[in-house]
């Protein structure tokens, strides 16, 4: 998975459907990348579920994650629009969560400027050490399973 070093950080992509793959946010993570890019074509009717999925993976992977959906009507499909920022989480909260600190507006079309700090990153990885504990052998396990069930 290409990550591109920029001005402002590591940044990494994510196409649509693939932000219901937790591996893959995990692997752009393990590359070292501090801001994922998602975009998408997510219907109406999907809001709810892009939104939830999208900040467990800032949180999963304390990263930050900028968010980017269709808007409008294209033959019958409508898309929501409603791209946001997720922060990579909060060291002053005892549960972590990645708050989301800029939002666009839902069905309409829009620029939206938010702030992200690629030091927050750093910051609050050690009161959720998820990536620290991480072992290699649980990967071998899954691909072990997978290729059983395929």
């Amino acid at each position: 998975m290409p990550v591109f070093q920029t001005s402002i950080g590591k940044i990494g992509l994510l196409v649509c459907y693939d932000i219901f793959y937790p591996e893959l946010a995990r692997a752009l993570t393990l590359q070292g990348v501090d801001i994922i890019v998602g975009i998408s074509g997510s219907p109406k009717f999907e809001k709810d579920i892009f939104e939830s999925i999208v900040k467990v993976r800032a949180m999963e992977n304390t990263v930050w994650i900028v968010y980017t959906n269709l808007v409008g009507k294209e033959d019958e499909t409508e898309y929501w629009g409603g791209g946001f920022i997720v922060g990579p989480g909060e060291k002053d909260k005892k549960i972590p969560g990645s708050p989301i600190v800029c939002k666009a507006p839902y069905e309409g079309e829009c620029i939206t400027i938010g702030e992200v700090d690629i030091r927050k990153i750093q910051e609050i990885r050690p009161y959720f050490p998820v990536l620290r504990d991480l072992t290699t052998r649980m990967y071998e396990q899954l691909a072990d399973i997978h290729r059983k069930l395929t």
